[in-house]
């Protein structure tokens, strides 16, 4: 894995427990596993079909928030590695 990247679960399906099992294995394993997991969302196939962004289309759904909550973490994160000033995640 190259150096500085990190690990986004994706499409990940409540209720699959064997997606569950696997992430469990992740979490115990993967040291740049992201604190984010997006789960599998019916808003995102629609907003594509829709050819729209999600946040639009979609902005209630958990994949829209989700994503939300990735990109605030991606800023607060990259923003500190820009400025170590700041502390550590």
């Amino acid at each position: 894995m190259p150096q500085n990247s990190h690990i986004l679960i994706n499409d990940l399906r409540i209720g699959s427990q064997i997606q569950d099992d696997l992430y469990q294995v992740w979490l115990q394993s993967q040291r740049r596993l992201l604190p984010i997991v997006i789960h599998r969302d019916e808003g995102m196939a629609e907003c594509l079909a829709s050819k729209q962004p999600l946040g639009e289309y979609r902005s209630d759904s958990l994949a829209a928030e989700e994503i939300l909550t990735l990109a605030n973490w991606c800023l607060l994160h990259f923003a500190q590695e820009a400025d170590p000033a700041r502390g550590t995640v």
